[in-house]
């Protein structure tokens, strides 16, 4: 379902970090609304509520834990809507701090990424993400595992396991020993992460095979970086220790 507030395009390309996601749909729903204002237009009541409506399904599909308004509906169109613009008001404000804080950490480590990147140019060295083949026979079984669980769950609408399945499918299709980058490993990591909430009856066995695929990656990037074998990951959901968060990606 698609509203001028909330296009297909836009739900497609979220950011895969919780906070990051929310955020762009407050930031969304205000810009929309700015512009109407702007314009002079009368605000659309059936948009914006059904804006509203999309993304409170959107965080049962991902497992937010959000506290939504009861809304108190009236005859006047304005006083609902206007309840609705101070929820995600609220939600970008409550995220900020987080968002922030994440921001620099990535801003961070990109910066010395790219300054990696330059020196290898400089000596004419060519840089890559490296992968024994046991690394990647062991990432096809387990993306091969994740892809039948997410197959066989019943607690999954049918658009959010097509659209997982198919950056599974995308993944595995670019599993190479040397990789550019890792971005498409880590959105299928959140992904993961994101099902496991979402598919409780087997959210032990999906941690652990996420966990798993997240150890290879990391370590990949670890060495990269200069980085001990022994680094923690970085944090992907704010504070949730079962997650890990690309470097360069909110």
């Amino acid at each position: 379902m698609e509203t001028p507030v909330f296009s297909d395009s836009f739900l497609e390309d979220l950011p895969a970090d919780p906070k990051f996601a929310q955020t762009a749909c407050a930031k969304q729903f205000k810009k929309i609304w700015a512009n109407f204002q702007a314009k002079g237009q009368n605000i659309e009541y059936a948009d914006f509520l059904s804006a509203f409506a999309i993304f409170q399904s959107l965080s049962r599909d991902k497992g937010w834990d959000l506290n939504f308004p009861d809304l108190q509906i009236t005859s006047h169109h304005n006083q609902v809507l206007n309840q609705i613009f101070s929820f995600f008001n609220q939600l970008e404000e409550s995220n900020k701090e987080y968002c922030r804080s994440k921001s620099f950490e990535a801003e961070t480590l990109k910066i010395i990424e790219e300054a990696q990147l330059k020196y290898a140019a400089h000596v004419g060295k060519t840089v890559a993400f490296e992968f024994t083949d046991a690394d990647i026979a062991e990432m096809q079984k387990l993306l091969n595992r994740l892809r039948d669980l997410i197959l066989q769950s019943k607690q999954l609408d049918d658009l959010h396991r097509r659209r997982v399945l198919k950056k599974l499918e995308a993944l595995q299709s670019e599993l190479y020993k040397t990789v550019s980058d890792l971005d498409h490993f880590y959105g299928v990591i959140m992904e993961g992460f994101n099902v496991a909430r979402k598919c409780s009856e087997d959210a032990t066995v999906i941690l652990d095979t996420v966990k798993k695929f997240l150890v290879i990656v990391w370590s990949a990037h670890a060495t990269y970086m200069g980085l001990p074998q022994t680094t923690p990951p970085l944090q992907l959901t704010g504070g949730d220790a079962t997650g890990a968060r690309t470097p360069n990606q909110p």
